[in-house]
């Protein structure tokens, strides 16, 4: 279950895997990593120096994107054992929930507590996220976060703040599209300061309790967003 890539600052490509396992094997056949925790990880462009961001027992990490500072946040989907989909800051060497997964959290070191979320949205299956950088749109949505969410259609706009050595947040809800069948995966910011929101139709029916039936003649779309001037 791996989501990205994603090119970081700092020039590395990072991606997501879900809690079901990796194994990365070298080229004499040598197995270098293995485990079943979620995880971020990293390598250099050219596939070497894989190294674990951070990791825990949450379910599936779906996508990250960099504060102006280079700090990663990300999206998550069942970081509590009852749920929970969650706006993370994802610390390098940090360790985050379940709490029912003690197994998977026994793969990493730490020196203190499982790292809590930034926000907690609920039961929503929160999917693409970006930060949304300039000014196209005024100084109040600078550095504002964007989040896609697959139960609900909808796109939730999120607010940061500096709270100590993390981020403290607030969420409203920005986009909502009508149908039941609309199910955005992913929101992108253009190079003309719009926003665009995929959505994947109707065929996926895995998991989320808002696609139970798979409906594939309901086609995906791609929606532009504008400043209303």
């Amino acid at each position: 279950d791996i989501h990205g890539c994603f090119l970081g600052p700092n020039g590395r490509l990072y991606w997501c895997d879900g809690r079901h396992g990796h194994e990365f094997v070298d080229e004499q056949g040598q197995v270098r990593s293995q485990g079943k925790a979620a995880r971020i990880f990293s390598c250099r462009l050219d596939g070497s120096d894989i190294e674990s961001h951070c990791g825990g027992g949450m379910d599936n990490p779906v996508e990250v994107d960099f504060s102006a500072e280079g700090e990663m946040l990300g999206s998550v989907n069942l970081f509590y054992e009852k749920r929970g989909d969650c706006l993370v800051h994802w610390l390098y060497g940090g360790v985050y929930p379940r709490r029912d997964q003690e197994a998977m959290i026994a793969e990493f070191r730490r020196s203190g507590d499982l790292l809590p979320p930034v926000l907690d949205l609920g039961h929503v299956a929160v999917s693409g996220m970006t930060r949304y950088r300039g000014n196209q749109w005024g100084d109040a949505y600078r550095g504002n976060v964007f989040q896609t969410e697959f139960n609900t259609h909808k796109v939730m706009r999120i607010t940061l703040a500096r709270e100590g050595a993390t981020y403290r947040a607030a969420a409203e809800e920005f986009w909502t599209h009508p149908s039941p069948d609309c199910h955005p995966t992913d929101v992108l910011q253009d190079a003309d300061g719009s926003l665009l929101v995929i959505d994947t139709g109707g065929w996926f029916r895995n998991g989320c309790p808002t696609s139970q039936i798979a409906k594939p003649e309901i086609q995906g779309t791609i929606y532009r967003i504008r400043r209303h001037e």
